[in-house]
């Protein structure tokens, strides 16, 4: 059984998962307030998000994306709000 080639769509896929990573880093490279952080990511990742009235739930993502952005909250939070408690939002 010929798989193809799975290394060339696993590097694609590795390439797609570090360009997201640094575009979600530059959100917070880009923002002094957390409320703007966390309004940018849902734009980035809620398709129509000015059209958006509310949100049932929370949205949802991988672990490894969620520990992801939860460190880049703490250390965000550390940096530019340091009398609140880290990753509070």
């Amino acid at each position: 059984m010929d798989q193809g080639n799975t290394a060339g769509r696993f590097e694609e896929g590795c390439q797609e998962i570090i360009s997201l990573m640094a575009r979600v880093r530059m959100v917070f490279e880009n923002h002094q307030n957390q409320t703007k952080v966390i309004n940018q990511l849902y734009r980035m990742f809620i398709p129509d998000w000015d059209q958006v009235d509310y949100l049932e739930g929370h949205p949802h993502c991988g672990e490894e994306l969620w520990q992801f952005v939860c460190q880049l909250f703490l250390e965000f939070d550390r940096n530019h709000h340091p009398e609140c408690q880290p990753g509070g939002i």
